[in-house]
């Protein structure tokens, strides 16, 4: 992460598995020559049950994108965002200030290796089909074996062999205490109104602070 200041870097590796858990559509990023070829896609974490200090990044791409072409060994990031929100300047105690962004970000690091082998890919599907909707999985089993073949061939799996993991959990934490009672009230206004995202970075903010 080219920009993360020590006040916003967080380095709990559960609390980024978290945020990736609860927002897996992420961003994926790789490059061809000086070019960077970008995908959105749904994304999981996988960890090694034999090794727990290895872990993957699993996920698929339609077959015609042709992003995976370059899944061939080399350095990819993927990105994911978690909740977001606008941050008014009228939210602090002293109101010579202007607005910012609070939000949360984790970003993965590895090398990417194509997944096109059938077996390979059906494990893929069903990893993701097991984090989004794990009561799906049967009825995907149950379905005729030439269709989920059809169904499996219009996509390319992809691991990301994870090397470093940044999170950027920006809360205001580099604001004194008034400063940060302010914005954690207005977001909770907020999340009563019914924004999710103000709900989730309030969660966020009494989380680290305790």
């Amino acid at each position: 992460m080219r920009y993360n200041p020590s006040a916003f870097a967080h380095d709990d590796l559960a609390a980024c598995r978290e945020v990736m858990a609860t927002y897996p559509f992420g961003t994926l990023i790789t490059s061809r020559g000086a070019e960077p070829v970008v995908t959105h896609c749904p994304m999981v974490w996988v960890q090694d049950a034999e090794d727990p200090a290895r872990a993957w990044i699993d996920g698929h791409i339609a077959r015609p994108n042709s992003h995976h072409e370059h899944f061939d060994g080399g350095a990819a990031l993927a990105c994911f965002i978690g909740p977001h929100s606008y941050v008014s300047p009228t939210w602090y105690a002293d109101r010579k200030n202007v607005p910012t962004w609070n939000y949360i970000a984790v970003h993965v690091t590895g090398t990417i290796e194509r997944v096109d082998e059938l077996p390979a890919r059906d494990a893929v599907l069903k990893r993701l089909i097991g984090h989004m909707e794990p009561s799906y999985i049967e009825h995907w089993k149950g379905l005729p074996e030439d269709y989920q073949q059809r169904m499996l061939g219009g996509i390319v799996g992809f691991r990301l062999r994870v090397e470093r993991v940044e999170g950027k959990f920006k809360l205001s934490q580099n604001r004194q205490p008034v400063d940060r009672d302010g914005v954690l009230a207005a977001m909770d206004r907020q999340a009563a109104e019914g924004n999710a995202d103000a709900h989730a970075l309030a969660e966020w903010m009494r989380r680290l602070a305790s």
